[in-house]
């Protein structure tokens, strides 16, 4: 539960804002609270006339393909933003479902927006901006790296987006399948396992099905930096 903290990375010293105490109380007394349960649908297939603030929980975003075929395109942990002011009558190929055990958010409708307190709002811009920036460093890895790199590079962003310190080292719930985790990466399921199992052959991490977990983030953060990822 978002009792005393709203998430480890919103209030980490480099992310504080000037009014936190604010905007500590109004999540933890926000009234229009919806709570769902893993693989609930908030939405799909039309754009949300209201803005969600996700209060506990973590999230997954994707997009279903003519084809059919589902793609991943994010995950949104505890603090992050989805949905948005529209009339409504704007369709869409997006989804957003719960990975968690269990979510928590908060509903914002347009006419609600004005009357937030400064600090809420000044969130709400903040996690907006981080998603855009998050996307654009996929986008960004899929064209210039290599396909180990970019492996590499989504798991360091994962430990610091939601990544948990156990010791030295750091667990990462993605609540995804290996196959999700490729779509992320812009690769595909056989690769993706290939170099998480790579990865571990170095005891860089460790994985099963709900977790990996990290060795030293410090470490592969190092592998990252390099301009091409040489393992064994």
């Amino acid at each position: 539960m978002l009792s005393t903290s709203i998430s480890p990375n919103i209030t980490s010293p480099q992310q504080l804002l000037p009014g936190i105490t604010v905007l500590r109380d109004w999540f933890c007394t926000a009234k229009k609270v919806l709570h769902y349960q893993k693989n609930d649908i908030i939405f799909s297939g039309q754009l949300e006339r209201r803005m969600y603030l996700l209060k506990e929980g973590r999230m997954k975003v994707g997009a279903t393909q003519t084809s059919g075929k589902v793609i991943i395109q994010d995950i949104m942990n505890e603090g992050e933003v989805v949905g948005g002011f529209t009339n409504g009558a704007v369709r869409s190929n997006t989804f957003v479902q719960v990975v968690s055990y269990q979510a928590q958010l908060i509903a914002i409708r347009h006419q609600e927006f004005a009357n937030l307190p400064g600090c809420v709002k000044e969130h709400i811009f903040r996690m907006v901006n981080r998603r855009i920036r998050r996307l654009e460093r996929h986008l960004e890895s899929r064209q210039e790296k290599e396909t180990m790199h970019r492996v590499v590079d989504l798991l360091c962003q994962w430990g610091h987006q939601f990544g948990r310190r156990v010791g030295a080292e750091t667990k990462v719930d993605t609540g995804l399948t290996h196959a999700e985790m490729a779509d992320l990466a812009g690769t595909t399921r056989q690769t993706m396992t290939s170099c998480l199992a790579q990865l571990r052959r170095q005891n860089l991490i460790n994985y099963n099905r709900r977790y990996i977990l990290i060795r030293d983030l410090a470490a592969l953060e190092a592998i990252n930096a390099q301009e091409k990822i040489a393992l064994n």
